[in-house]
């Protein structure tokens, strides 16, 4: 397989390095390896994401719009986290964008947008916090 690649993100490949006969240039033994297999890690390019809010203030009880944007030329899984049911958001590559409208947020919430590779590596992540304003009941 043959792609370029550059990052922060990993991709394992596993060689077999079994010994095998090769005739073609006489190499019968692979005596300098010290174990049968190798691993070749190869660097991706994290997304570009982006997460906004049509707001950062609400009252208790309301509800605030998430607006997405991933950029990358290759797949990811992502998730949005936040005051309910994680939303999972399946990137293809280009540029995926969304939104989400939220279940009442009672309290200062943080929203996270976390991106992983389908090659593997670490997760990329972008967060959110919505303040929720203090109810005063004057009596």
């Amino acid at each position: 397989v043959n792609r370029a690649m550059r990052g922060t993100g990993q991709l394992r490949a596993l060689v077999n390095m079994a010994p095998q006969t090769n005739t073609t240039i006489g190499e019968t033994e692979f005596g300098n390896n010290t174990s049968p297999h190798r691993t070749i890690v190869f660097a991706t390019t994290p997304p570009t994401l982006k997460l906004t809010t049509d707001r950062g203030t609400v009252r208790s009880g309301q509800t605030v719009t998430l607006t997405y944007s991933i950029e990358s030329p290759r797949p990811f899984t992502c998730e949005l986290r936040g005051n309910g049911t994680p939303t999972v958001i399946r990137h293809e590559g280009g540029d995926t964008t969304g939104s989400i409208q939220t279940a009442p947020i009672t309290s200062t919430q943080t929203f996270t947008l976390s991106c992983v590779s389908d090659m593997g590596g670490d997760p990329t992540e972008q967060n959110l916090t919505v303040e929720v304003v203090p109810f005063i009941d004057e009596v």
